[in-house]
């Protein structure tokens, strides 16, 4: 007889589908995060749904949790992306121009589709078995400049950050500011979150009831954005993912946005 053998499935079994796209997403090393566009749909990728993408080493600003918060899935509403156990519907293709702006603020870089998509803000990178990858034009980068908050958010491309340390819950930069500007971090703004300018602590910014900011002078400046939960007040609805997870890596960082 075949033995054990013949009752085992081939290892071929377990390659992730659509692994070409997948490897260009897992290719790109520069700090970013993906969007799964069209969750209901039957052909979206396993390895792009919500804390799934986490075992693939892949940031996404989707995610699956009964403790979202409630103001963060309430800004990507009408993407439906934000799973907080009562499900998601079908989404419009026109959601994803109404909330351009939005995912530029939270560095999606790439879109992963389930259908045909056509905007002048997304440029096709690949399509495999009806499935597309798109990278989004204009997107923001985790960390940066700005001389304003409101509008259409510009990074301030004279100034320069560089980042001294980055892992879960803690984001410290050094930045030489040519004027008075904000620094940006894309990361929820939930409870919990402090910041530090030269070792002064500094009242975050909310934007677009999103992510975080500080403001700045001009010169040069070390940076430090912190999350500690304690004595963080309980969250109505979650937090950057002790229960949460927005975002995706295994190490779920966007994803303090649950916490």
């Amino acid at each position: 007889g075949t033995g054990f053998r013949g009752n085992i499935t081939s290892f071929e079994s377990l390659k992730p589908s659509y692994a070409r796209i997948l490897q260009v997403i897992q290719s790109d090393k520069e700090l970013c995060r993906m969007i799964p566009f069209g969750l209901k749909d039957s052909n979206m990728p396993s390895w792009a749904r919500p804390n799934t993408n986490a075992w693939y080493g892949i940031e996404s600003i989707a995610a699956y949790s009964p403790l979202a918060a409630r103001d963060y899935k309430q800004a990507l509403l009408s993407l439906e992306v934000v799973d907080d156990s009562l499900g998601l519907r079908p989404v419009d293709n026109a959601a994803l121009k109404d909330n351009y702006e939005v995912l530029r603020l939270l560095n999606v870089k790439y879109v992963v589709s389930s259908r045909l998509l056509e905007f002048p803000f997304l440029e096709k990178v690949i399509t495999e078995n009806n499935v597309w990858l798109y990278y989004l034009k204009g997107y923001l980068p985790r960390v940066f400049l700005t001389r304003s908050l409101d509008g259409e958010i510009r990074e301030e491309t004279k100034g320069r950050v560089e980042i001294l340390e980055y892992r879960d819950g803690l984001m410290r930069v050094k930045v030489n500011v040519p004027g008075d500007a904000f620094l940006v971090f894309s990361e929820y703004a939930g409870p919990g979150w402090d910041a530090w300018v030269d070792g002064q602590k500094q009242p975050i910014l909310k934007v677009r009831n999103l992510v975080q900011a500080v403001s700045l002078q001009q010169g040069v400046h070390e940076v430090v954005f912190r999350y500690d939960p304690w004595p963080a007040p309980a969250l109505s609805a979650g937090s950057s993912l002790a229960a949460g997870l927005l975002c995706a890596k295994e190490d779920f960082r966007l994803e303090e946005i649950t916490r």
